[in-house]
């Protein structure tokens, strides 16, 4: 998934208020390199209005189904089923 998105619209999308802990394991699941090269762009960006944050998010949950539907990701669902 992460090798789809672009930097800059992944950068906005893990600008919200409560996004420390994804903006974490986004930078887990990629190389030292790209994830420093994430952090700056993060930090050069600067202020940027909510609006902007939402609509990179809704970019990348676009990126997120369509690869889902092509089979090239798996989400797991649990319908029902409680998850401990």
């Amino acid at each position: 998934m992460l090798r789809e998105i672009d930097m800059t619209p992944l950068a906005k999308a893990l600008r919200g208020k409560n996004a420390k802990a994804v903006q974490k394991k986004v930078r887990r699941n990629m190389s030292k390199r790209a994830a420093e090269n994430l952090k700056m762009e993060m930090e050069f960006m600067g202020p940027i209005p909510v609006r902007e944050v939402e609509a990179a998010q809704n970019e990348i949950l676009e990126v997120i189904r369509r690869l889902e539907k092509s089979g090239d990701i798996v989400i797991p669902r649990f319908e029902g089923e409680e998850v401990v």
